[in-house]
């Protein structure tokens, strides 16, 4: 398979991953915001958000040195170096994980004032880290490997075993531990359906007669450093927030913070998906000649997907801000909709950043795309605090949307002197006049229709105009029809839709 069709079809499954995990996340913390006050919601994504951070920080960075190593190894046939490769980091990952977690649970009464949280809160957060941690490996291993449709479908059964646990444990009246606990165990169903294989990885291997090479612990420790370092910095971003409004302003302010992160989730997952799905075709291409060309061409494919697609969903946000609040939870977070503009914003920016800080340390320059996340994240710190003193959780909004933003130009600046990265801003420029006509539309549906089911149906019609007014301006191109042709062949709903769409726009390309 070549490149853009391979980048084409990563794209596909983990975008029918991001739809189906997404879809079956939100109804999570639907039920949670339905179901809930504000204090326990708080205290969920407090746990939440120190599990991810704590199991992010146990790999050492292994996680992405592992995916960006296992891309390049694979493309120029290095199988004895991706056999201990996976090896040593599992090995050195689960073992710190472990001790993170026991620790955790040992200091749990300690910890329980300081970070505002009940003590079997902490219990099953330090649990939590190993899971988590195991499951970070097995994601990043298959991700090297570029096995996006089995990522897919484990992740799939596991968010199903988390609502299906969680609501009934909600209902006999388990509070937060409910959700806390379906959440653990769909982690720890999606490690177990992923085991065969990674068993079948490696007898494809023994099988194969290949030996076992050298460890190069160097560039291991060269890669994993340096994302260790960028991980926490990014960790820090998306979840900090919460614990430092949890100590500062309390659970129900947490709780409206952490509600609009959710409802805004879309918008960084979706540049996040493209991100996963471009990562191992440009770190392969890293050691080929012409390799900063293609991979200008492919960053720039990424852009102009991401922005498409997210800029009318931020859109949506802003004028149904309310709307959307009270869908997803009750009138006690209506609060929240003076966040939701500026954290969808940060979201986008924080989503296009992640893109090119990415490219930069898929093109070998891991320590770069360290330093560029470690300014960004000590902006955040320097505004956070005394904005958040002040100002509450909009203080809090402003820091983080402030700090991607010098994130996000920081990347730009120096990938445009690595690869000579030049925006394809008429592209750009394009998506803005037809989001701009997709705004006025829904606007003035808002203005005057007061049933929020015809609203959803009208934001859907808006939706197919917006794709209608982007013919006239000449926005699609023929890649884009590849993309149609793969999904009227690959996808498992809607083939004959997208060879539809696919026969309709190739008269006007």
């Amino acid at each position: 398979m070549n490149i853009g069709n391979k980048l084409i079809s990563n794209s596909v499954f983990l975008f029918l991953d991001w739809i189906a995990v997404t879809a079956l996340s939100l109804t999570f913390w639907l039920i949670i915001g339905k179901t809930l006050p504000a204090e326990s919601y708080g205290i969920l994504a407090a746990s939440v958000s120190i599990i991810t951070i704590l199991s992010g920080a146990s790999l050492l960075g292994l996680q992405t040195a592992v995916f960006k190593l296992i891309s390049e190894y694979k493309e120029r046939n290095r199988m004895g170096k991706i056999s201990n490769l996976v090896r040593f980091s599992i090995k050195v990952g689960l073992s710190v994980s472990l001790g993170i977690s026991v620790s955790l649970a040992l200091l749990s009464t300690i910890l329980s004032p300081i970070l505002n949280l009940p003590v079997d809160a902490i219990l099953v957060t330090s649990a939590g880290v190993f899971i988590f941690s195991t499951w970070g490996l097995t994601t990043t291993i298959m991700y090297g490997f570029q096995n996006m449709k089995r990522v897919m479908k484990t992740n799939f059964i596991g968010n199903v075993v988390k609502v299906a646990v969680s609501l009934p444990l909600i209902l006999l009246g388990f509070s937060y531990f409910g959700p806390l606990t379906g959440l653990l165990l769909s982690i720890v169903a999606i490690i177990l359906l992923r085991i065969d294989t990674l068993l079948l990885a490696r007898k494809k291997f023994e099988d194969s007669g290949s030996k076992s090479s050298g460890l190069d612990k160097k560039s291991i420790f060269t890669y994993s450093l340096s994302a260790f370092i960028t991980a926490m910095a990014m960790l820090g971003f998306a979840n900090t927030p919460n614990i430092f409004l949890n100590a500062l302003a309390g659970p129900a302010i947490t709780g409206l913070f952490a509600i609009s992160l959710t409802i805004t989730s879309p918008i960084l997952s979706i540049p996040s998906v493209l991100n996963s799905a471009l990562f191992p075709i440009t770190s392969a291409l890293s050691s080929e000649k012409g390799g900063k060309e293609r991979n200008r061409v492919l960053v720039n494919m990424i852009l102009r997907y991401a922005s498409f697609i997210t800029l009318p969903l931020i859109s949506v946000l802003l004028v149904f801000s309310g709307t959307i609040i009270l869908l997803f939870s009750s009138s006690d977070y209506l609060p929240a909709v003076e966040l939701l503009p500026i954290i969808g914003a940060g979201a986008f920016l924080f989503g296009i950043a992640g893109i090119l800080s990415n490219t930069i340390y898929a093109m070998k320059k891991p320590a770069v795309s360290r330093n560029i996340t470690i300014l960004a994240l000590a902006v955040f710190l320097v505004l956070a605090f005394p904005l958040t003193m002040w100002f509450s959780a909009v203080g809090m909004a402003f820091a983080y949307l402030a700090s991607v933003f010098v994130f996000c130009s920081a990347s730009m600046l120096y990938l445009n002197k690595l690869i000579k990265m030049s925006i394809e801003w008429m592209s750009m420029l394009k998506v803005v006049v037809g989001v701009f006509i997709f705004t006025a539309i829904i606007f003035g549906m808002d203005a005057v229709i007061e049933d929020k089911m015809v609203k959803i149906v009208g934001v859907g019609f808006s939706l197919m105009l917006y794709l209608l007014v982007m013919i006239p301006l000449r926005f699609y191109k023929r890649e884009d029809l590849r993309i149609l042709e793969f999904m009227s062949t690959k996808s498992p709903v809607g083939k004959r839709i997208f060879s539809g769409i696919r026969t309709f726009l190739s008269k006007y390309v």
